[in-house]
């Protein structure tokens, strides 16, 4: 879809979803307690966040959809030299990498929730020193991925010229 000489490359539900992931780690890594209902309730809505965007990747818009054949030897060699030439296709949503992150994110949100919910739900767990570090080990990890992210999104913008962070607000992207 496009509009003029701007292009939809991020649909209303998939910017929902990336805000929805972004402000509920804030909350449960910064500011909430842990373990307590606030950070349970954030957990759960996070939780949903990754089911709404599974069910997203699989029956959404094509620029909202999972892609296997983006994580291609051809489409790897064709974004390096992409990055090579700073030539950057502005229709494109995701890069290889940005699959990668991706799969990786809503993998280890999952894993947090199921780690959460394990701690507070089952009494085998609660407790459990094991569980916890494991549980506080991959909120660390979403953390370091969040900041490889975010860097990335402004050298790209910078390197390839190409919009990154009005697009996931405004959900269009300048041709």
């Amino acid at each position: 879809m496009s509009s003029g000489n701007k292009i939809l490359v991020w649909d209303p539900l998939l910017r929902l979803l990336h805000w929805v992931f972004f402000v509920c780690f804030i909350l449960n890594y910064w500011v909430l307690e842990t373990g307590g209902l606030w950070h349970r309730i954030t957990g759960l809505l996070a939780l949903t966040a990754v089911l709404c965007r599974l069910f997203w990747g699989f029956y959404g818009p094509a620029n909202a959809r999972f892609s296997v054949k983006a994580l291609s030897t051809q489409r790897w060699r064709a974004h390096f030299r992409h990055i090579r030439q700073r030539q950057f296709d502005p229709r494109q949503v995701h890069n290889p990498f940005g699959y990668v992150l991706l799969y990786a994110v809503l993998t280890l949100f999952a894993a947090l929730a199921v780690t959460g919910l394990l701690l507070e739900e089952v009494d085998y767990f609660f407790g459990s020193d094991r569980l916890e570090r494991i549980h506080g080990t991959l909120a660390d990890i979403v953390f370091v991925l969040a900041c490889i992210h975010i860097a990335a999104v402004f050298i790209m913008q910078w390197w390839g010229k190409v919009a990154l962070i009005k697009p996931m607000l405004t959900g269009k992207r300048r041709l």
